[in-house]
Protein backbone atom coordinates (compact mmCIF):
# COMPACT_ATOMS: atom_id res chain seq x y z
CA UNK A 1 0.00 0.00 0.00
CA UNK A 2 2.95 2.40 0.65
CA UNK A 3 3.81 2.96 -3.05
CA UNK A 4 0.26 4.33 -3.83
CA UNK A 5 -0.63 7.73 -3.21
CA UNK A 6 -2.83 8.00 -0.05
CA UNK A 7 -6.21 7.76 -1.92
CA UNK A 8 -5.43 4.77 -3.69
CA UNK A 9 -4.44 2.73 -0.61
CA UNK A 10 -7.90 1.27 0.18
CA UNK A 11 -8.20 -2.97 -0.65
CA UNK A 12 -9.67 -2.06 -3.82
CA UNK A 13 -6.69 -0.82 -5.24
CA UNK A 14 -4.49 -3.42 -4.33
CA UNK A 15 -5.77 -5.94 -7.12
CA UNK A 16 -4.04 -5.63 -10.26
CA UNK A 17 -4.45 -8.28 -13.25
CA UNK A 18 -0.76 -8.80 -14.23
CA UNK A 19 -0.53 -9.12 -17.71
CA UNK A 20 3.10 -8.46 -18.95
CA UNK A 21 6.59 -7.53 -17.53
CA UNK A 22 10.04 -9.69 -17.17
CA UNK A 23 9.18 -9.21 -13.43
CA UNK A 24 6.09 -11.03 -13.75
CA UNK A 25 7.32 -13.42 -15.99
CA UNK A 26 9.25 -14.66 -13.03
CA UNK A 27 12.90 -13.41 -14.77
CA UNK A 28 15.37 -11.08 -14.24
CA UNK A 29 13.54 -8.18 -14.63
CA UNK A 30 11.72 -5.86 -12.18
CA UNK A 31 8.94 -4.43 -14.08
CA UNK A 32 5.46 -5.75 -13.68
CA UNK A 33 2.75 -4.62 -16.01
CA UNK A 34 -1.02 -4.72 -14.61
CA UNK A 35 -4.65 -3.48 -15.40
CA UNK A 36 -6.06 -2.42 -11.84
CA UNK A 37 -9.67 -4.43 -10.92
CA UNK A 38 -10.93 -1.05 -8.90
CA UNK A 39 -10.90 1.48 -12.05
CA UNK A 40 -9.76 -0.49 -14.93
CA UNK A 41 -6.17 1.46 -15.21
CA UNK A 42 -3.13 -0.05 -16.74
CA UNK A 43 0.17 1.09 -15.19
CA UNK A 44 3.78 -0.16 -14.04
CA UNK A 45 4.68 -1.46 -10.81
CA UNK A 46 8.33 -2.97 -9.56
CA UNK A 47 8.16 -6.46 -8.68
CA UNK A 48 9.00 -6.23 -5.24
CA UNK A 49 5.83 -4.39 -4.49
CA UNK A 50 3.60 -7.88 -5.58
CA UNK A 51 3.09 -9.07 -2.32
CA UNK A 52 1.32 -12.25 -4.23
CA UNK A 53 -1.48 -14.15 -5.94
CA UNK A 54 -5.16 -14.03 -4.52
CA UNK A 55 -6.73 -17.23 -5.42
CA UNK A 56 -10.00 -17.54 -7.33
CA UNK A 57 -11.99 -18.71 -4.75
CA UNK A 58 -11.01 -15.96 -2.04
CA UNK A 59 -11.91 -13.00 -4.60
CA UNK A 60 -14.45 -10.68 -3.68
CA UNK A 61 -17.70 -10.66 -6.29
CA UNK A 62 -16.55 -7.33 -6.86
CA UNK A 63 -13.52 -8.14 -8.28
CA UNK A 64 -14.73 -11.43 -10.33
CA UNK A 65 -16.82 -9.16 -12.17
CA UNK A 66 -14.58 -6.43 -12.81
CA UNK A 67 -11.79 -9.20 -13.87
CA UNK A 68 -14.55 -10.63 -16.53
CA UNK A 69 -15.12 -7.52 -17.99
CA UNK A 70 -11.20 -6.95 -18.43
CA UNK A 71 -11.29 -10.01 -20.29
CA UNK A 72 -14.18 -9.13 -22.33
CA UNK A 73 -12.30 -6.30 -23.35
CA UNK A 74 -9.36 -7.91 -24.33
CA UNK A 75 -10.72 -10.35 -26.07
CA UNK A 76 -12.95 -7.43 -28.09
CA UNK A 77 -9.57 -5.62 -28.83
CA UNK A 78 -8.04 -8.52 -29.75
CA UNK A 79 -10.99 -9.57 -32.67
CA UNK A 80 -10.88 -5.83 -33.83
CA UNK A 81 -7.26 -6.23 -34.49
CA UNK A 82 -7.75 -9.66 -36.31
CA UNK A 83 -10.45 -8.00 -38.58
CA UNK A 84 -8.35 -4.96 -39.59
CA UNK A 85 -5.39 -6.95 -40.86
Amino acid sequence: AEVNRHEYRHSAYQLVLADGGHGALGGRGQAVFGTSLADGKHARWERCDVLGEIKPEKMPEWAKEALAKIKEQEKTKKSKSREER
